[in-house]
């Protein structure tokens, strides 16, 4: 399990408050609750847990190991190309049915 994930957005909170941060350890500025999916994890559920936790990247853990990081830009590809999908299947059946 991760420890902490920093991000630009924990950097920028810091920094407002004291723009020295730049010597400080990186455990003190990182995001320390880390939420993380598995590969098994469906697109939406991903989604909506990425909303309203108010994050854009999530690690991909497997047997204890980090195998990636998704991003909400991923996501949101990921969907969009489904139902791109569902809507060429749906087109494809009204032009041959």
């Amino acid at each position: 399990m991760p420890i902490g994930i920093l991000t630009d957005r924990d950097v920028l909170k810091k920094i407002v408050d004291r723009p020295e941060i730049w010597d400080d350890p990186v455990s003190t500025v990182m995001t320390k609750t880390v939420i993380v999916g598995s590969p098994q994890d469906d697109v939406e559920a991903v989604m909506k847990t990425m909303t309203e936790k108010r994050f854009r990247h999530l690690p991909v853990m497997e047997h204890g190991k980090l195998i990636g990081i998704v991003s909400i830009g991923d996501m949101v590809k990921a969907q969009v190309d489904q139902y791109r999908g569902e809507i060429e299947t749906l087109e494809t059946q009204m032009i041959g049915g």
